[in-house]
């Protein structure tokens, strides 16, 4: 995998007295913060590593410019669908700043003798950008690799031994990148990522909120469910404990659902059976009435990170509303599938950590006003 050294653009943040409404509103305010002076480039093109702290968990990563060419040679593998409105919507994005505000998330197998150097780096020198986020628990730390035998390591490390990354966040960056460079070349043929090793990364999945019971009350509801998956009552909130199994919120009640064996024709066709596939195809499909999940406005995803009693607010005693809490896929079945170019459903991972947007941008100025005469 080639990984490219870039000049990054970061913030300035004096003045800055909640980081997390500052960093939410990039997208919207990038062009006149940077006006403003808020924003400064980093003087020489770098690799950037990054470490963040949460709950007494350090994640540590290295961030570097990676080619779209080798995306599109199957090199660094997507494993979910891109919707069209999406990509459409961060193309227009990146028109309109100039910049690609997030580093795209990749993953990749360990890799012995990269951590050794990212240590090192972290406790020689010091990190040019700390941002907390007190609400969320979390530190952020950035330092630049230094240039010479490190850079160099490093470089090497990555071109010599990883020969496959995969995607864990930002199939959409990447496709609007894509998308972009094979139309004008040249400024979009490099995108910032925020690359781990599998061991510093953690797999949460996400929870479905669906709206409306189609036409059944909470008692049909469970009867239709009990055809499909043994019910069982919980006593209170509870993530699923295992795969094979999730857990249900429903009209004040938490229940357990273990699927019965059967399989159906489609689910057999999968080369790896997984428990968002038989929710999505049993359970929203086949008894909610749910046909086209990509699009589905009746279901909210929720990061399963997110305290299970703030979704039981959402649903309390409402009779339309139910909560599904699928278990997590393991990180050796996410390389396996990605392995097999199996796609997965809409929102079937939530990777942690997570680089905010507006920390680490690269802009592409010049080369975005002559993009923006060519149309």
């Amino acid at each position: 995998m080639q990984l490219k050294a870039f000049s990054a653009t970061c913030p300035i943040l004096d003045g800055v007295e909640n980081a997390s409404q500052f960093f939410d509103s990039i997208k919207v305010n990038y062009n006149s913060l940077r006006k403003k002076g808020k924003y400064t480039t980093l003087p020489a093109p770098s690799l950037y590593i990054h470490q963040i702290n949460k709950g007494g968990k350090s994640y540590l990563g290295l961030v570097a410019s990676i080619d779209m060419v080798e995306y599109l040679n199957g090199r660094i593998i997507p494993h979910e669908k891109t919707i069209t409105t999406l990509e459409e919507k961060h193309i227009s994005l990146l028109k309109n700043t100039g910049a690609q505000l997030k580093p795209v998330m990749l993953a990749h197998r360990k890799l012995d003798g990269l951590q050794p150097i990212l240590l090192e780096v972290v406790s020689e020198y010091g990190h040019f950008l700390e941002v907390p986020f007190p609400e969320l628990g979390e530190v952020h730390r950035y330092w630049q690799v230094p240039q010479g035998t490190l850079t160099r390591q490093l470089l090497d490390t990555y071109q010599d031994n990883v020969l496959t990354a995969y995607v864990a966040d930002g199939h959409h960056r990447l496709a609007a990148n894509a998308s972009l460079f094979q139309q004008f070349g040249k400024a979009f043929r490099c995108l910032p990522a925020a690359i781990y090793e599998e061991d510093q990364l953690r797999i949460y999945a996400f929870n479905r909120l669906v709206k409306g019971l189609n036409g059944l009350t909470p008692p049909d509801l469970l009867a239709r469910i009990s055809d499909i998956a043994d019910i069982t009552p919980l006593p209170k909130a509870e993530q699923p404990a295992k795969t094979g199994e999730l857990t249900m919120f429903l009209q004040g009640e938490w229940f357990r659902l273990k699927w019965k064996t059967t399989t159906t024709k489609k689910e057999n066709n999968a080369p790896v059976q997984l428990d968002v596939d038989r929710l999505n195809s049993r359970i929203l499909e086949g008894v909610l009435g749910i046909s086209d999940i990509r699009s589905a406005r009746r279901v909210q995803y929720f990061e399963g990170t997110i305290p299970l009693s703030k979704l039981m607010e959402k649903v309390s005693w409402n009779k339309n509303k139910v909560l599904f809490c699928p278990p997590p896929i393991g990180l050796n079945t996410f390389f396996e599938i990605s392995d097999r170019r199996q796609i997965l459903p809409p929102k079937s991972t939530c990777f942690e950590p997570r680089i905010r947007s507006g920390i680490l941008v690269r802009e592409f100025r010049e080369e975005a006003l002559q993009f923006e005469c060519r149309e």
